[in-house]
């Protein structure tokens, strides 16, 4: 009798299970990219003078240098555009379903402001649009769900994203005092793997937060 069947079944389950997390987390390495580069929509004509992030050197923001966020008490959020490159990826039911999710997020993380739609003195216009959605692959992600649920950290095996371009101006000159590039990875547990759009919709999240930082806090780029 070989080695490894007179071991006993627990053991060889857990050996399978290992091989299956080194498999699968070496296979997410390899396909983890799947939010493709992001081509620049609002910024093709007029892009700001880019810095990268303190905490994230690959996006890419601005900051008016005399912007004051205290002179502002409310925002105008428009309605989220979601990119041609994006539509053509994605149906028209999941392109409502990722811009509702960042216009959820935005409100979220400026809720130190009124959003409105009247613009007015002390009001702030938020523009962004969506450049690029990944998809988990839930192929890979399902192999390992049975690891995943039983609790066992893992890397990320295959990720989604998201990737956006956000321009905040002052709501009665047009002067645009914050700007933001970015594309990012989410994940969401273990069922966030195997489901479309859960891992955008987490970048997402990051992403406003990230728009939300460069309003309120001039740290938030590195310094030039």
């Amino acid at each position: 009798m070989s080695s490894s069947t007179s071991r006993p079944l627990p053991i060889r389950i857990a050996q399978a299970l290992l091989v299956l997390l080194v498999c699968t987390s070496l296979a997410g390495c390899i396909a983890i990219s799947n939010t493709p580069e992001p081509k620049t929509v609002l910024f093709a004509r007029n892009a700001p003078d880019w810095r990268p992030l303190a905490k994230n050197r690959t996006w890419s923001g601005y900051r008016k240098a005399d912007f004051d966020p205290a002179r502002y008490r409310a925002v105008i959020i428009e309605p989220i555009v979601v990119d041609a490159n994006v539509k053509r990826e994605v149906t028209g039911k999941a392109q409502q379903e990722v811009a509702s999710a960042l216009q959820r997020e935005l409100e979220t993380a400026l809720k130190r402001f009124t959003v409105t739609d009247e613009a007015g003195p002390g009001v702030l216009r938020l523009r962004a649009t969506i450049t690029a959605i990944g998809r988990p692959n839930k192929t890979i992600n399902a192999a390992g769900l049975p690891v995943g649920l039983l609790g066992i950290p893992m890397p990320i095996m295959s990720s989604g994203g998201a990737a956006i371009e956000a321009e905040v101006v002052d709501a009665i000159s047009g002067e645009r005092l914050v700007a933001l590039r970015a594309r990012a990875r989410g994940a969401r547990g273990p069922l966030g793997g195997v489901r479309d759009f859960d891992h955008a919709k987490n970048a997402l999240r990051s992403l406003a937060s990230a728009v939300n930082a460069l309003i309120v806090d001039p740290r938030t780029l590195r310094p030039a």
